[in-house]
C-alpha cells in the first residue's frame, strides 16, 4: 500500500528523478577536485624541472589539458544545476496548480486566478531556483571543491594547510555574520515591495475616477514617496548582498599573507602551487558565500510558497452565502457617491436586463463584483445576497468579467474556450455565432488584433454562460458591428449584463441594424 502524496507542503529535493542529476553534480565536483590536484602537482614538478635550463613539455601539456578539462566541467555544471532547480521550480508549480484548482464538487474558472497568483509568486518561485541550482547544487560542487583543495594542498605542502583551513573558516564564519544582517534587509525590500505594487494596483483599477475627483495628483504623491522607501531598502540590500559575495576576493590579501609568514621555509615551487590552490578555492568560495545570499532569500519566498500551499484554497468568511446554479442574477448597489456628479446615487440592475453604466463607476464596481478587490464604500447585493457574505467560488462560476484584462492562454480558439467544460457542440456553436467558425487552424490567438480576440472573449463566455456578465472591452462596447453581436450573445444567454460604455450603446447597435437594413435593400434593389 503506497502512501498518498502531501500536497501541502514543498516537494521533496531529492526525488527519483533528481538524484541522478544531483549525482552527476558531484561527481563532477569530485572529478574537479582531481583536476585541481593535477594541475598543482604538474605546476611543482615543472618549477622544479626549470631549474636544469630545460622547458617540462610534459608537464606544461598536462596543466593545458587539466584547464580545459575543469572550464568544460564548470560548463557543464552551470547547465546541470540550472537544469535542476528548473525541474524543481516546475514541481512547485504544478502543486501549486493542483492546491488552486482543487475545488470540491464545482466547476470554477481557475485560470485567470492562478495566472495572477503566479506574477505574484514570481520572484518567490525565482528565489526557490536560485537557492535550489546556486544554492544547494552549485554550492554543494563547490564544497566538495574546497575540501578537495584543501586535501591537495596537504599533499603538496602540509605546513600550510593551516592557513588554508583558517582561511576557509574565516570567510565562512563571517560570512554567515553578514547574512544573518542580509535577511533583515530582504525582509524590509520585500515589505516595501509589496506596498508599492498593492498601492499601485489599487490606483490602477481607479485611475479615472481618481482623475474626475481631483486626487491624481495625491495618488503621484503617495507612489513617489512609497518609491523613494523601496529604493533605500533596495539599497540596503544590495549593499549587504555585496559584502557577502565579495568576501572570498577580498580576503585573499590576507590568506597570501598567512602563506608567506608560514611559507618562509617551503619550496618556492610548492609555494606557487600553493598560491594557484588558493585561486581556485576563492572561486569556489564565492559560490558558498552567494549561496548564502540564496538562502535568505529562498527562505523568504519558502515562507510564501509554503504558506499559499498549506493554508485553504481561499479565505472565506463563516457562513458563507451560494447563488444560485442558473438563470439571471439581479445587482443592487443602495447607497454609493456617483464619482462624476458626487451625488448620492442608488443602482438597481433587474435580472435578465441590459444596462450601460458610466465607465468611471463601473471602475469601481466590476473589481468589486469579482472578488479582485473589497466592497468597503457601499453594499453590494447579486440576487439580493451581500456580495461580502457570497463564497468567492460560486460568484467565479457565476459571474463573468468580459475585459482586455482577462488575458487569452497560449493556443488556439479550442485551448481558450475547452477549459470552461463546453462540448464539441457548445464550442463550435459560440465559434459560429461569434464569426469565428473559420479560424480554428491551430494559429495562436495571442496574435489576433484586438476585434477578433474580443470576439473570442465573447465566445468564451457563451460557453461559461454566467448568470452576470460584465462587459469592459472597448470593442465590443463601441464598434457598431461588435455591439450589435455582443446584442445578440446576451439574449442567447438571457444572462443579467451591464455594460460600461461613456457613449450610447443602444444608440450604436440600433444605427448598425439600420444601416444593415438599408444595405439589405439596396442590394435587393439592384438585383
Amino acid at each position: 500500500m503506497t502512501t498518498p502524496m502531501r500536497r501541502n507542503t514543498l516537494p521533496r529535493l531529492l526525488t527519483r528523478a533528481r538524484k541522478p542529476l544531483f549525482a552527476r553534480l558531484i561527481a563532477n565536483a569530485g572529478l574537479q577536485a582531481v583536476l585541481a590536484f593535477a594541475v598543482a602537482w604538474s605546476t611543482r614538478e615543472a618549477l622544479q624541472g626549470m631549474r636544469t635550463g630545460s622547458v617540462p613539455w610534459v608537464d606544461v601539456a598536462a596543466i593545458g589539458a587539466a584547464g580545459i578539462a575543469i572550464y568544460l566541467l564548470k560548463v557543464l555544471e552551470a547547465g546541470d544545476a540550472e537544469h535542476f532547480g528548473q525541474r524543481y521550480v516546475a514541481s512547485v508549480r504544478q502543486r501549486l496548480l493542483k492546491r488552486l484548482t482543487r475545488v470540491d464538487g464545482t466547476r470554477a474558472d481557475v485560470l485567470g486566478s492562478f495566472g495572477l497568483t503566479m506574477t505574484r509568486l514570481t520572484h518567490d518561485l525565482n528565489s526557490l531556483r536560485n537557492w535550489i541550482a546556486l544554492g544547494v547544487a552549485r554550492g554543494g560542487v563547490a564544497a566538495v571543491s574546497v575540501s578537495g583543495i584543501g586535501l591537495t594542498i596537504g599533499l603538496v605542502a602540509p605546513q600550510l594547510l593551516v592557513v588554508y583551513c583558517t582561511w576557509v573558516a574565516g570567510v565562512l564564519g563571517v560570512g554567515f555574520a553578514v547574512s544573518r544582517h542580509l535577511a533583515v534587509r530582504v525582509r524590509a525590500a520585500r515589505a516595501q515591495r509589496g506596498r508599492l505594487a498593492t498601492l499601485v494596483g489599487r490606483l490602477v483599477l481607479h485611475a479615472r475616477t481618481a482623475r474626475l475627483l481631483g486626487r491624481a495628483g495625491r495618488d503621484l504623491k503617495r507612489i513617489r514617496k512609497r518609491s523613494t522607501s523601496l529604493r533605500q531598502a533596495l539599497g540596503n540590500r544590495t549593499r549587504y548582498a555585496q559584502a557577502l559575495r565579495l568576501l572570498p576576493t577580498a580576503s585573499m590579501p590576507l590568506a597570501y599573507a598567512g602563506l608567506i609568514a608560514f611559507g618562509a621555509h617551503t619550496p618556492v615551487e610548492s609555494l606557487v602551487a600553493v598560491l594557484l590552490m588558493f585561486s581556485l578555492a576563492a572561486t569556489a568560495l564565492a559560490q558558498l558565500t552567494r549561496a548564502m545570499d540564496y538562502r535568505v532569500n529562498f527562505i523568504e519566498g519558502r515562507r510564501r510558497v509554503q504558506t499559499l500551499l498549506s493554508a485553504p484554497r481561499v479565505t472565506e468568511p463563516a457562513h458563507t452565502l451560494p447563488l444560485p446554479d442558473s438563470g439571471a442574477l439581479s445587482v443592487r448597489m443602495p447607497a454609493f457617491v456617483d464619482p462624476a456628479s458626487g451625488e448620492q446615487q442608488n443602482l438597481t440592475v433587474e435580472a435578465g436586463t441590459t444596462r450601460v453604466l458610466p465607465a468611471e463607476l463601473c471602475d469601481f464596481l466590476f473589481p468589486a463584483l469579482v472578488r479582485l478587490q473589497r466592497d468597503t464604500s457601499t453594499g453590494i447585493y447579486i440576487s439580493e445576497q451581500p456580495l461580502s457574505r457570497l463564497a468567492i467560488d460560486t460568484v467565479t462560476r457565476r459571474v463573468h468579467w468580459l475585459s482586455e484584462h482577462v488575458p487569452l492562454i497560449d493556443g488556439d480558439p479550442h485551448a481558450n474556450l475547452r477549459y470552461a467544460d463546453g462540448s464539441d457542440a457548445d464550442i463550435a456553436a459560440a465559434l459560429a455565432l461569434c464569426g469565428l467558425q473559420a479560424d480554428t487552424d491551430g494559429t495562436d490567438v495571442r496574435h489576433w488584433h484586438g476585434a477578433r480576440q474580443a470576439r473570442l472573449r465573447l465566445a468564451r463566455a457563451l460557453i461559461v454562460r454566467p448568470g452576470l456578465l460584465l462587459v469592459d472591452d472597448p470593442h465590443l462596447r463601441q464598434q457598431p458591428e461588435l455591439a450589435a453581436l455582443l446584442r445578440r450573445a446576451i439574449e442567447e444567454m438571457r444572462c443579467t449584463a451591464i455594460i460600461a460604455s461613456s457613449t450610447d450603446f443602444q444608440l450604436i447597435t440600433d444605427r448598425h441594424s439600420e444601416n444593415a437594413h438599408t444595405n439589405r435593400r439596396t442590394a435587393d434593389a439592384r438585383t
